[in-house]
């Protein structure tokens, strides 16, 4: 709030805290933005729903988002890539904080244990893809990894001096790229717009980008 007083902004934001999803208002909305938090939806569906609902026609829909499979359960393709980077490491880099080493193929924590321990995360996140393509046909989806960045370097980002260390980045952003290419990612951005209903003064439908 502070800030938007700052930008002069105050009288043009309205502030609410609380379940977005149920509070807002139909219809009302130019731009609905789920940042890293469609994942954390029990149904991605219903939130999916909800949000084009709530947006003016023409209105743009913006996600960034976990897309990976539900509960973290990785495929042994994601996992194997993972441990395969990790074995490029040099051992200051796999250096735990508690003096021990950290394990070089990253763990698939059984789906009971992270069903009991973790409920709300990524709890319908394989589905996203699917539903953003049923929802908004049309929508532009950028994969943008996660099998490296995510997985490789999980434990290790805290060890990395951003200058010595700079080679690791770099090789990070270079093979999540190219398993994007080949299929594997774990993160994407989406973006539609809602279409617009038909203008009987001029006869026809707003595209849908």
């Amino acid at each position: 709030k502070a800030e938007a007083l700052r930008f002069g902004l105050a009288d043009r934001v309205t502030w609410q805290l609380g379940d977005g999803v149920a509070a807002a208002t139909d219809g009302e909305y130019d731009l609905v933005y789920w940042n890293q938090t469609l994942h954390m939806q029990p149904d991605v569906d219903f939130a999916m729903a909800r949000s084009i609902e709530c947006l003016r026609p023409g209105g743009v829909l913006a996600v960034d988002s976990y897309v990976g499979p539900s509960r973290f359960q990785y495929d042994d393709t994601t996992l194997e890539a993972a441990a395969r980077f990790r074995e490029t490491l040099p051992g200051r880099l796999l250096r735990a904080a508690d003096g021990g080493t950290l394990p070089v193929t990253p763990l698939r924590v059984p789906l009971e244990k992270m069903v009991a321990q973790s409920p709300h995360l990524a709890p319908d996140s394989g589905r996203i893809l699917d539903v953003v393509r049923s929802r908004l046909p049309g929508a532009a989806i950028r994969h943008t990894g996660g099998c490296i960045y995510q997985l490789g370097l999980s434990g290790v980002l805290a060890n990395i001096d951003l200058e010595r260390d700079a080679w690791v980045l770099s090789e990070v952003l270079l093979l999540d790229r190219v398993l994007c290419d080949l299929g594997h990612s774990l993160f994407a951005v989406m973006i539609g717009r809602k279409a617009a209903p038909v203008r009987p003064d001029v006869g026809f439908v707003d595209a849908v980008p």
